[in-house]
């Protein structure tokens, strides 16, 4: 029995693709895995394989330069006795699926399948997935497409972040034996590409989004587990996904007004850079932030608990490598504001024009006449597959408070999407985080504190980078630390600081999400010479800690 080539989807935002070439012809004979057809996204040209099986091209539904929606029927593939199906009747094989997948949902008369409120990372993922089963969406957004992440997260912090540390590394080149000469900031067309980039990049996402899903941008209220209230009437959805973010918990510092005081997400839109600044707070990000405007030329000042990571070496780790950058670091707690400056509990006072002023997060919390059980953080109170307290309600991403990063926001979206429409099951939760600092750290699982007052066996191995060769060849500094289970070996905690934290700590988080052992970890081959070189080197002391054991 012959089976369909069907276009595939080669990214989270393809929704049709352009065949650019057949590689095979009617009548070629064709094996699986074989290369079928050359196709464009929009964004590259990628050569496809036959995803089907092995046998002779009986029919090829499109034309070179076609345009064709994913999941369509584009080749048929079987033997020489198979009866060929007509263009029609592939076309009509699509439209059966998803009107099979849509039935499957569609028992009680709701308007949707499922109805997203927020458009975020959280929200965006899970409306791409969710169009790969149903074109019954819709999506309720009450500000700017995108979210935090886009609009005034991790995005600008990337664009700024990167040009920071290009600065950083110019101004170090000396040490590198370069000589490239005095370096300087034009800080105004920084500002002017960013906006650019996310104007653009917000345009393609509601263009994305109008064209799978029915949009709201009115906002609306939650009236009843299924029904909500917009603006252009009352929608209802067997499932309601919230997907509305988080907001900054509001903290209240005396002032006389003569410092400009703003959020980390309102310091991606300062016009002009000031020559000194505090960043104070509890929020992780403000360690990022003062980073990138002491690279700028910004005379900073932080100050606060220090509890980056709630990993007490980590934390230590962190602040003395910002201090060894030339950042001011203040113990107390700012009390007050006048006078052109920050005035601390001790009576130390630092003077600036602008304080970038943060404390916790907690959920950026639906209008509605429904009860929610929420955390002591202020977040929605979730079960393993993201169940809120109301039947059929679900929250994701910030919203749940779970992982507080875009990465989290994407995987939550990925996972709920098997649980409503394939039926999986819950996946362990595994959320990496990454501070961009100098230089970077990162940290995956539960830290070794909390594994101890959990009462949980486990042993550690760390090696630092001052004797490894691809880390003195580049000049780098840093460490590496795995913590695993002392009977199996299963890893349970990682802590990176290196310039490549955020990479070395993916590899560790893969290896934790499918459950991998030291053991399998320290037989495998990395790159030479890498700094990930330092992964198997730990895994192979950690799996000879246990085989002594």
């Amino acid at each position: 029995m012959g089976e369909y080539l069907l276009m595939p989807k080669l990214d989270m935002s393809m929704k049709e693709g352009t065949i650019v070439s057949w590689l095979v012809g009617k009548g070629d004979d064709i094996k699986k895995g074989e290369y079928a057809v050359e196709v464009e996204t929009g964004k590259v040209s990628i050569e496809v394989d036959n995803t089907s099986l092995s046998g002779k091209v009986l029919e090829v539904y499109y034309e070179e330069g076609e345009t064709v929606e994913v999941n369509t029927p584009i080749m048929f593939i079987g033997s020489a006795d198979d009866r060929i199906p007509t263009k029609e009747e592939s076309l009509e094989y699509f439209r059966s699926i998803k009107r099979q997948n849509s039935a499957a949902f569609d028992d009680h008369g709701y308007d949707y399948d499922v109805i997203i409120i927020g458009s975020g990372q959280a929200g965006y993922t899970f409306a791409m997935k969710a169009s790969e089963y149903t074109d019954r969406i819709a999506i309720i957004e009450s500000g700017t497409f995108g979210g935090v992440c886009l609009n005034r997260g991790c995005i600008p912090s990337r664009f700024f972040g990167k040009r920071s540390e290009i600065l950083s590394k110019i101004n170090s080149s000396g040490s590198f034996g370069l000589e490239i000469g005095d370096s300087a900031v034009d800080y105004a067309k920084m500002k002017k590409n960013k906006d650019d980039m996310v104007f653009r990049l917000r345009q393609s996402m509601k263009h994305t989004l109008s064209g799978m899903c029915d949009v709201y941008e009115s906002g609306g209220v939650l009236l009843a587990p299924n029904i909500i209230k917009t603006q252009g009437g009352i929608i209802s959805g067997k499932y309601i996904v919230i997907a509305s973010g988080s907001k900054r918990e509001e903290g209240k510092i005396a002032s006389d007004g003569s410092v400009k005081i703003i959020s980390t997400e309102e310091f991606f839109d300062v016009e002009d850079l000031p020559k000194r600044a505090v960043f104070m707070g509890t929020s992780p990000y403000l360690a990022e932030q003062e980073v990138m405007w002491k690279n700028f030329g910004v005379e900073v000042t932080l100050c606060g608990s220090g509890n980056y990571t709630h990993e007490a070496y980590l934390d230590r780790k962190i602040r003395k490598d910002l201090k060894k950058s030339g950042i001011k670091l203040m113990e107390g707690d700012p009390s007050e504001i006048k006078c052109g400056g920050v005035i601390f509990s001790g009576g130390e006072e630092v003077l600036c024009e602008v304080a970038v002023y943060e404390n916790a997060r907690v959920a950026n919390t639906v209008p509605s006449e429904v009860g929610f059980v929420m955390t002591e953080d202020g977040f929605y109170m979730v079960d393993e597959g993201f169940l809120t307290s109301v039947d059929g309600i679900y929250a994701i991403g910030d919203a749940n408070g779970l992982s507080l990063t875009a990465q989290g926001a994407g995987s939550d979206a990925e996972e709920l999407a098997g649980i409503l429409f394939e039926g999986k099951e819950p996946m362990r939760k595994v959320y990496p985080k990454c501070l961009n600092v100098i230089p970077k750290a990162a940290y995956v699982g539960r830290s070794e504190q909390e594994l101890e007052r959990l009462g949980i066996p486990h042993i550690s191995a760390k090696r630092s980078y001052s004797s490894h060769p691809a880390a003195m060849a580049s000049g780098e500094e840093g460490y590496v630390k795995i913590v695993c289970d002392d009977t199996y070996g299963e890893i349970l905690y990682c802590q990176v600081v290196a310039e490549c934290a955020d990479e070395i700590i993916s590899v560790i988080s893969l290896a934790m999400r499918n459950e991998l052992t030291v053991d399998e970890l320290a037989g495998s081959v990395f790159a030479h010479p890498t700094m990930t070189e330092l992964i198997a080197m730990l895994c192979s002391e950690l799996s000879e800690k246990i085989k002594v054991k």
